[in-house]
């Protein structure tokens, strides 16, 4: 089973505890993590990130980049930033392609995001480099609910789903039901918590319901993710499980708890199939 966590959690975990980042990238390496999210701006500000977390024994296991081919299709930026992956050999990249606000042509938007991303696809593939994209938690994201992600990914070639299980929820849908429809696409999994209950000194995301939704470990919310985590390991599925909650107080304990839970599972699973 290959792990992975969110890199903003590593430095925020490293500023809550006072430890240095390289200690904390030994306390996760000693969790089972093996691998890292990473936001595409850290990567453009800090060359040698990528060295120093594959010098820890962390892989990059995806690198997420935010784009606005919803206003504009020049493909300058999108071109550098498949240039530095390859230079890295990281190996996937899930683009964000833009938001559609109120006062946008939706239309036009959409199908200027489809245009950009297909031409981002063929430069992903002749580098070696595979794009995914995911149920993105926020109203501009036109691909936030299952019916805008799997346009994309109907009109996106080489199109990957990274399918993120507490996301669907902002949109007030099911993520198991989203699951069905998407799990033969699915190459990438953000493993995403959500909890109900209010949490001290931590700002909620608040659903298109009004719910509120605070940060969970993976296993202790109220998100199905144990079987979909289940179904993926069942299946053909070789890519990471990513441990992501954005916005815990708690980083490091929680990252723990959420290791030790998907390795849980992983045992559960692979015992059941021996």
């Amino acid at each position: 089973m290959k792990i992975s966590v969110f890199a903003e959690h590593l430095f925020e975990a490293a500023e809550q505890e006072k430890l240095s980042f390289p200690e904390v990238l030994d306390k996760v390496k000693d969790m089972g993590i093996s691998g890292v999210e990473l936001d595409y701006s850290r990567l453009e500000k800090d060359d040698a990130l990528s060295c120093l977390f594959r010098e820890h024994g962390l892989d990059i296991a995806c690198v997420y980049v935010f784009l606005d081919f919803a206003h504009s299709n020049d493909m300058r930026y999108a071109e550098k930033v498949v240039k530095t992956l390859e230079k890295h050999n990281i190996k996937r990249l899930m683009g964000i392609p833009g938001f559609v606000y109120e006062n946008d042509d939706t239309d036009l938007c959409v199908q200027r995001m489809y245009d950009c991303m297909n031409k981002l696809s063929e430069l992903c593939s002749k580098s070696g480099i595979a794009l995914c994209l995911e149920d993105f938690d926020d109203k501009p994201a036109v691909f936030s609910t299952t019916k805008g992600l799997c346009g994309f990914i109907d009109n996106v070639k080489d199109l990957g789903c990274a399918f993120d299980t507490g996301n669907f929820i902002y949109s007030c849908e099911n993520a198991l039901d989203a699951f069905e429809k998407l799990k033969d696409k699915v190459v990438h999994l953000h493993c995403k918590d959500r909890s109900y209950t209010e949490k001290t000194g931590e700002e909620p995301k608040i659903a298109l319901d009004g719910k509120t939704l605070y940060s969970s470990p993976v296993g202790y919310g109220e998100m199905p993710i144990e079987k979909i985590v289940k179904d993926l390991l069942k299946s053909e599925y070789n890519g990471y499980f990513a441990i992501e909650h954005f916005g815990s107080k708690h980083q490091l304990s929680d990252i723990e708890k959420s290791a030790d839970k998907l390795k849980e599972w992983y045992n559960d699973t692979c015992n059941c199939m021996e």
